[in-house]
């Protein structure tokens, strides 16, 4: 395939492409490939590629595979080939995460030429920081103990590092430095692996092989720095800066930062497979597959540690690279992983990873051919669909509110559980995005530390009211409408307000523990304390403790639960059982003491500390 370059984006990929060639596809598919499940939906016109797919993962015993192509602005394929599971019990879905491995050095690259544009960055900046050229810098790293900066380290430039000029060598080194975390973490005197910040230390006390910006030597490590270079300046985790600035703008979010050991994997991935094997990073003493812990991918994630569906790459291919009138193809391999990205001249964007780089016995898969084989089934390709794949956006259910047992409120707040979901039959739920409205203010966006979480805890303080909304954003890029939920004004009710009755053989006390210092408490069954109030929701605060019994609780007549109130320690203050969302309206709550306590327990007291309303 002809490739001719032309623009600045295309200058900083120079270094990153590699050319399929134009192989037909090997053998007939074996029998096998047939079996191979195939997930999403079809799309008769474009069933080529299904076939190329199958047949390449059934000549090379791939186990797993996911596939995108988009066009014309609009995503027309995605799917998944074969399984999620060692086990082959459970089909691939299309919105699987794969390790993309060098794919992730283009996103880097764009997230460079997107600082330039904002004037944040410049091409020409050194990148290292040295005691000779302390300032007009941006990475201040000083080498581990013992080690010693070579001398033209602070002559790097930003674009050195792009176009794999830095003056590292993996051939003159024997080993690529980016995956030497073992031995950073041995210099360093830390656990292993070491980070990537423990890593950057590591090399910047190690010789470069050639000056910077005169010869071109394929270096992970530039892109592991580059991805520094951007945290420094903007202040951010690189992958929050990627997701922000560089895939938003795409139409998606759905790229992460992978793990290297299985069990801190995203469950959207399939397990990876290769039939070589090393040293765990984290437990030397036991071996493992190559893709299962002898490499760091979290230390490689600007160069080659990131994960993504094959939606969201044909979607940043098509925003960062459009039709163009010319065409190029890039790899990324790691053990357990194959990635293939081609622009076709036509502006046809194709995506594909799988979960294997070599044939079961170890033999290495030429990646041409897998390129090729995507390459020859788009040529085929006669009539192409008109529709996007899915536009249909989640259906979003609003936010309610409750307060979990165990849950120590104070006398000036409470931690309350905010929940919410969305369903999407067609591409599945991606993120949520929350905003929240105090006392009837505007609503404000509400960060989330997991986006893919349907919940977050809030610390309400009383006497607010507060309103959440809450919208989907499905992994086809199709956003819900904002879904409002009710307001939720929390109360706290002490156990000696007036609101509260209590029939007799209630105590009062004054233990210090208590919220405001008092409760009641009744160690005779039968007795019954009443709350009538107005609102959404009530919780009761009560002291779990040895002597506890039971207390059945009803709201409006209708009870609702049995509460166990034995503990083996005593829980002061603790939220023992809060209703679901009720109509805003007059309700009241009845707590009846029970006869007959848990089999622990040496008593059945019953504490009532306070109630919140909400």
């Amino acid at each position: 395939m002809a490739v001719r370059m032309v623009g600045r984006k295309v200058a900083a990929l120079v270094a990153l492409l590699l050319v399929g060639s134009t192989l037909a596809l090997a053998s007939p598919a074996p029998s096998g490939a047939a079996t191979l499940p195939v997930t999403g939906k079809a799309v008769p016109s474009l069933a080529a590629f299904d076939t190329a797919m199958t047949t390449f993962m059934g000549n090379h015993g791939i186990n797993g595979g996911v596939l995108a192509v988009e066009r014309n602005g609009k995503v027309l394929l995605e799917r998944g080939y074969g399984w999620q599971d060692a086990a082959h019990t459970t089909a691939l879905p299309p919105s699987a995460l794969l390790r993309i491995a060098s794919n992730s050095k283009i996103v880097t690259s764009h997230a460079i030429d997107v600082l330039v544009d904002q004037g944040l960055l410049q091409r020409a900046d050194r990148v290292f920081c040295t005691p000779d050229q302390p300032t007009g810098c941006i990475l201040s790293i000083d080498p581990p103990a013992g080690y010693t900066r070579d001398s033209r380290l602070g002559d790097i430039t930003v674009q050195d590092l792009v176009d794999h000029k830095g003056g590292w060598d993996t051939a003159a080194r024997g080993s690529d430095i980016a995956f030497e975390t073992a031995q950073a973490a041995t210099a360093l005197g830390v656990p292993s692996p070491a980070d990537k910040y423990q890593l950057a230390r590591w090399v910047v006390g190690q010789p470069l092989y050639h000056d910077p910006g005169t010869t071109e030597v394929y270096a992970n490590i530039g892109y592991v720095m580059l991805g520094l270079v951007i945290e420094q300046v903007t202040g951010k985790h690189y992958i929050d800066f990627v997701r922000q600035s560089v895939l938003a703008s795409a139409g998606t979010t759905d790229m992460a930062v992978g793990h290297a050991l299985p069990s801190l994997r995203d469950p959207r991935e399939p397990n990876y497979e290769d039939p070589n094997t090393g040293p765990n990073l984290w437990n030397p003493s036991q071996t493992v597959a190559l893709c299962d812990g002898e490499f760091s991918t979290e230390a490689l994630d600007s160069a080659g540690g990131l994960i993504s569906s094959s939606r969201a790459y044909v979607k940043f291919l098509e925003s960062y690279l459009p039709g163009t009138g010319w065409g190029w193809t890039t790899f990324g391999s790691l053990p357990g992983t194959m990635s293939v990205a081609i622009v076709q001249p036509d502006g046809t964007h194709i995506f594909a990873a799988l979960n294997a780089r070599e044939e079961p016995d170890g033999t290495d898969i030429d990646q041409n051919t897998f390129s090729s084989a995507l390459n020859s089934a788009e040529a085929s390709i006669t009539t192409w669909p008109t529709s996007e794949v899915d536009k249909v956006a989640p259906t979003t259910v609003a936010p309610s509110a409750t307060v979990k047992d165990g849950v120590v409120p104070t006398t000036t707040a409470v931690s309350t559980l905010v929940s919410w979901s969305a369903t999407d039959a067609q591409s599945g739920v991606d993120h949520y995005e929350l905003q929240k409205s105090i006392d009837g203010a505007a609503f404000v966006a509400q960060p989330l530390f997991f986006p893919q979480q349907p919940s977050n805890a809030f610390n309400l303080a009383y006497g607010h009211s507060y309103r959440y909304r809450v919208r989907a954003v499905d992994r086809a890029g199709n956003v819900s409408a904002w879904a409002t939920g009710q307001p939720i004004t929390p109360k706290l009710v002490d156990d000696g307000a007036t609101s509260v009755t209590y029939s007799t053989g209630w105590t009062k006390a004054t233990p210090a523990s208590a919220l405001n210092a008092t409760l009641h408490y009744s160690k005779t069954s039968a007795k019954t304390a009443t709350y009538t109030f107005t609102g959404r929701g009530v919780t009761l605060v009560s002291t779990p403790r040895t002597d506890g019994g039971r207390v059945k609780i009803a709201i409006d007549g209708v009870t609702q639960k049995t509460v166990d109130l034995y503990s083996a320690t005593i829980k002061p203050k603790t939220t023992v059982f809060s209703s679901g969302l009720l109509t805003n309206a007059s309700h009241t709550i009845k707590l009846t003491v029970q006869p007959t306590a848990n089999p622990a327990s040496h008593g059945i007291r019953v504490d009532v500390d306070a109630f919140v309303v909400r």
